[in-house]
């Protein structure tokens, strides 16, 4: 990679989120100097109103930069450095699915876990290993980093299909420093914090700021100190924080991140406010969706740099800089350390070394080297090993195309509490998704 430009594909380049990419490039300058970024993307007028964007970006900022609409896979891959896979395989419709058909069922809905994470992996595993497939003959020497969801089952997958230059990323690292600055009173930004375990469900094993403890504070904490910090807090904000709390004083190790975490100790009030809710997720969606687009396209209208510096620092940066960042480290071979979804090679004790876990690594230009993380307490550590077996064995559904190994995976979920309810709901969401037109080609045969 050294002594050329870098070349960056983003597949699913009509993304919202593709300016905070380049946003970041442009703040870490010389790496990305005269980088050449190509946007591939099934909307191309999306593709278009991101490029026509980034382009007027990069020359506010001075940078040197070009992009090129890639609709051609094979040549978006092409001699690429590097591929970024950020997209969603059926868009809203798979998701409003994912999330809507569970709770008729009595499960949760979500789109990372329980029956919608299985259906947005049997949709998304199949896509991934395709790029992943074409990269090793049109561009071997490229790493992939995959923000695809649900990351962790497409890491899995990659590793069994044989593949080694890739990463899988999620940018739930930036929600701890918020999640325990507010609970301790303090501002998230001196705050850091370093967890393990299986994505979106992994556990905090340290916490500082300025030499203290953290974590050690928390579980000597008054309740009535925490309600104080929690004052400017809504009411639904200061309960999901209270319950947080009460995860890690009841298992030890604090959550990360806490959202996604929750439902696995509050189901029955995560299914009943799901109910409270309705359809108001989906639609909620929809509406933030195009009110993004519609900003972006009003500031293309009437360019205002403030404005487009908050595009570009979409999710307060963590989406962007976690991916720029890996891309660099590995083009520099800076050794800088970040969380990733990769094998973890013994770092984590108690799992196999090719368990796919997110786990602080340092990067360099050979790949990842996971840092060594304490034991989990028993209870944690039963309760990874079986969401880690639940993922290994869902994937190796999806590689087999397996609906009966599919269907175990659902049954020994921990959302699971009926085989028949299971089944029911594993027909129901095949058919409707079948139906849809958004489980994909991968699955007709």
């Amino acid at each position: 990679m050294a002594g050329k430009p870098l070349t960056l594909t983003v597949l699913g380049g009509g993304s919202y989120y593709t300016p905070s990419f380049v946003g970041t490039m442009c703040n870490r300058g010389e790496p990305f100097a005269g980088a050449e970024v190509r946007l591939h993307d099934l909307d191309a007028d999306r593709v278009a109103t991101v490029k026509a964007f980034c382009e007027r970006f990069v020359r506010s900022r001075g940078a040197a930069m070009t992009f090129v609409e890639a609709p051609d896979l094979d040549r978006a891959l092409s001699g690429a450095d590097f591929a970024i896979a950020t997209f969603r395989i059926g868009g809203m419709k798979s998701l409003t699915l994912d999330e809507t058909i569970p709770p008729r069922f009595g499960y949760f809905g979500n789109e990372t876990v329980g029956p919608g994470g299985l259906f947005m992996a049997m949709r998304t595993v199949p896509v991934v290993l395709d790029v992943a497939r074409r990269m090793k003959r049109l561009c071997p020497r490229a790493w992939l980093l995959n923000y695809a969801n649900p990351t962790n089952f497409i890491g899995d997958a990659l590793q069994r299909d044989g593949h080694r230059r890739w990463v899988a990323l999620c940018d739930g690292y930036i929600c701890p420093p918020r999640d325990i600055g507010v609970t301790v009173g303090l501002d998230y930004q001196r705050v850091t914090t370093r967890h393990a375990g299986i994505n979106h469900c992994s556990w905090v094993y340290e916490a500082r700021s300025d030499g203290r403890d953290l974590l050690a504070e928390m579980r000597r904490m008054d309740p009535q100190a925490v309600e104080a910090n929690l004052a400017s807090l809504n009411v639904s904000g200061k309960e999901r924080v209270r319950r947080w709390m009460q995860i890690f004083l009841t298992m030890g190790l604090y959550p990360a991140p806490a959202g996604h975490t929750e439902p696995y100790f509050y189901y029955d009030e995560a299914v009943q406010e799901q109910r409270q809710r309705a359809e108001d997720g989906p639609a909620r969606r929809l509406e933030r969706d195009t009110r993004n687009w519609d900003q972006l396209k009003a500031i293309l209208d009437n360019w205002n740099d403030q404005e487009a510096g908050r595009i570009a620092r979409t999710h307060f940066g963590g989406h962007a800089d976690l991916a720029i960042g890996v891309a660099e480290a590995l083009a520099t071979g800076s050794g800088e350390l970040f969380p990733v979804n990769v094998p973890h090679a013994g770092a984590v004790p108690g799992f196999s070394p090719d368990t796919v876990l997110e786990v602080y690594s340092k990067v360099a230009k050979d790949g990842f080297q996971p840092q060594p993380v304490p034991p989990f307490p028993p209870a944690l550590l039963a309760q990874q090993s079986h969401l880690a077996a639940v993922q290994q064995i869902a994937v190796a559904g999806i590689l087999q195309k397996s609906r009966q190994m599919l269907l175990q995976a659902l049954c020994v979920h921990p959302f699971t509490r009926s085989l028949a309810t299971a089944r029911a709901l594993f027909d129901a969401m095949w058919k409707e998704e079948e139906e849809h037109g958004v489980l994909g080609p991968y699955w007709a045969s």
